[in-house]
């Protein structure tokens, strides 16, 4: 038999051993020990060979025994085991039998024909296996003082994690998602915004529920306090939690389980916020018109521009999808603030910039980038059919169609959103209609900005890579 028994051993049987006690009123023992030195077992994976000829009228003493542990016993051609620790019958039942240790106390076990302790002096071989030690460790975040840390991220990017071996949490008992224990948890820090959503994915657990707590001394010691506890909110049977208006710097605790208990498995776990939009540009083009644009967020719904004149109670908005907005009919010779909000999640929470200003009569002042230092899109009809690209969005190749009116030397550039020159070249002697192959398959997914100039003219396209 393979020296590593509990292996072998069936898991239901050595379960159903341990669990359910036994129903023999007699509490067998043997006045014959055999062998005659005590037998180690250790945290050996390995099953132990107490004797090859043990008969059923005889008791072992195993040592190295550790609190808590499983342990299974047997005897080959089979029979009735009754084990005493500190003096106190552990437990008796049917070979092969499965028992918890209460103590690292030795185990004295008796062996016999059946519950009415009879003896046989057949020869038959007994083992000892340590089913804990066999058994691969639980997960380090099966407590919430080993609770794995989650870092808010600015889009869903989930690890995978397990509840393998997990253990049932003594915290009292979330308020949703059929609760059964076998639970994990995490930790993470409330960002600056106070906002983030949390959300699992399935791996083998197809179901699955969350619930989040805050502590009374932000340790893992404190009181709990559940303040969301979520079911299918997430993709599939997954759950999801959003949260704003928290106080940043927080530590919150988030617990996982599998819906109604019993499975073990894995799945993936994420956290996310919204960001406030950042590298805020714009660019005028007086007396009437500025370009405001910025870098693009994930998990964006939209945007709001947000513009009043310098003095000015009320907000105006312009709404985009995009990460760039026009603000037409401004204006002249008048200062103007703005700020630009981003909306993120199914409750539509938000996140904004701080005030930016600029002038209709000189181009921008304060935080955004002058005119001459970024270019910027145009909007009449005429230069709509000066600069053209194709396909928009693109993959691997783009056309870029352009006109001059006389004969010009034309310069392409492609810039990325901050500001790098990814690409460059001058068309000679251009005169009315031309195009250019360009190769922007190793540019990324993301936005960028064409820009044609020929003498002191410039014009401006943007567009899209997937």
């Amino acid at each position: 038999m393979s020296t590593k028994f509990l292996h072998i051993l069936t898991i239901g049987m050595i379960l159903l051993s341990i669990l359910v006690p036994s129903q023999a009123e007699a509490q067998c023992t043997n006045s014959m020990l055999h062998p005659i030195l005590p037998i180690s077992v250790g945290e050996s994976e390995d099953t132990i060979i107490i004797s090859t000829c043990s008969t059923r009228e005889q008791y072992s003493i195993i040592t190295d025994i550790t609190a808590d542990y499983a342990y299974v016993l047997d005897i080959s051609g089979g029979g009735f085991i009754t084990v005493y620790q500190d003096g106190t019958l552990l437990d008796d039942g049917l070979s092969p039998m499965g028992l918890v240790a209460l103590t690292s106390s030795d185990l004295e076990v008796h062996w016999h024909l059946n519950p009415d302790c009879d003896t046989s002096a057949s020869c038959d071989t007994t083992r000892v296996g340590c089913i804990t030690c066999g058994l691969p460790p639980g997960p380090e975040n099966d407590d919430i003082c080993s609770a794995t840390p989650i870092q808010v991220l600015s889009s869903w990017i989930g690890e995978e994690y397990d509840n393998i071996l997990a253990t049932d949490s003594p915290e009292s008992d979330p308020s949703c998602a059929n609760y059964e224990g076998e639970d994990v948890w995490f930790a993470l820090m409330v960002p600056p915004s106070g906002e983030f959503t949390i959300e699992g994915r399935a791996g083998s657990i197809i179901d699955g529920g969350m619930s989040m707590y805050t502590s009374s001394d932000n340790t893992c010691s404190g009181t709990l306090t559940e303040i969301a506890c979520d079911d299918d909110n997430g993709p599939g049977f997954q759950p999801k939690i959003e949260m704003q208006g928290m106080m940043p710097g927080t530590i919150v605790f988030i617990r996982y389980w599998e819906f109604g208990g019993g499975i073990q498995g894995t799945f993936k776990i994420g956290a996310y916020s919204c960001q406030a939009p950042t590298n805020i540009q714009h660019a005028m083009f007086p007396p009437a018109r500025c370009l405001i644009y910025w870098d693009p967020i994930p998990n964006v719904t939209k945007y709001d521009v947000l513009y009043r004149v310098k003095g000015t109670e009320e907000w105006e908005r312009a709404t985009t999808v995009d990460n760039s907005r026009n603000l037409h009919y401004l204006s002249p010779n008048t200062v103007y603030q703005y700020k630009v909000r981003a909306y993120c999640g199914q409750w539509g929470y938000e996140n904004i910039s701080s005030i930016i200003e600029f002038n209709t009569a000189n181009g921008p002042i304060g935080t955004g980038v002058p005119f001459d230092e970024r270019q910027a899109h145009t909007d009449s009809s005429e230069d709509e059919n000066m600069l053209g690209i194709a396909p928009n969005p693109a993959r691997d190749i783009i056309s870029v169609n352009f006109a001059t009116a006389t004969p010009s030397d034309v310069q392409l550039t492609i810039q990325d959103v901050s500001g790098r020159i990814l690409y460059q070249n001058i068309v000679e002697n251009v005169v009315g209609n031309a195009t250019e192959t360009i190769d922007v398959s190793t540019f990324g997914q993301g936005y960028y900005i064409l820009t044609m100039q020929t003498g002191n003219k410039r014009w401006v396209r943007k567009f899209v890579t997937l």
